[in-house]
């Protein structure tokens, strides 16, 4: 019972971590010159889309999600074509650290015991959707509502 209980709490932790690491870099994205920072923010909604609504499910059965590594190496080449809105700024040694992160804390709903629903993932999405409409962005997000590419 108590290894189940732990085994839920770390889960849960991991989840939050990794939505409020998402949220963090939507909002760190701003700092690039455009179009880097509404791709990199597009890609970061479809990473958020595709965790909430594919991963857990993957991961359920075993298997990594194809769709969230998708994304995943999508944020690694977008980082690596970042333009600094000032270059006197050091955010995008943030940014990567922010990115390898994510991708470590990348496995909260996998099979095992206390494993958990996408609950933090899904409030982080939907608080990018709201932070977005908000401050008028029209961002180009290359994905449907389910994280799945539109191309």
């Amino acid at each position: 019972m108590l290894l189940t209980f732990e085994s839920y709490s770390t889960a849960k932790a991991e989840a939050g971590q990794e939505a409020t690491a998402v949220a963090e870099l939507f909002h760190t994205a701003a700092l690039f010159s455009p179009p880097s920072a509404g791709d990199l923010q597009g890609q970061l909604i479809c990473y958020g889309r595709a965790v909430r609504d594919d991963e857990w499910r993957t991961m359920r059965h075993g298997r990594e999600s194809e769709l969230v590594k998708r994304w995943l190496d999508e944020l690694d080449r977008s980082s690596e074509r970042l333009v600094l809105r000032d270059e006197k700024q050091s955010s995008r040694p943030c940014l990567v650290s922010s990115l390898l992160i994510v991708h470590f804390l990348d496995r909260p709903y996998e099979n095992r015991s206390g494993s958990i629903q996408p609950v933090e993932m899904e409030r982080t999405s939907s608080l990018i959707d709201r932070d977005s409409e908000g401050a008028g962005q029209t961002l180009s997000v290359p994905c449907d509502a389910g994280g799945r590419p539109l191309s």
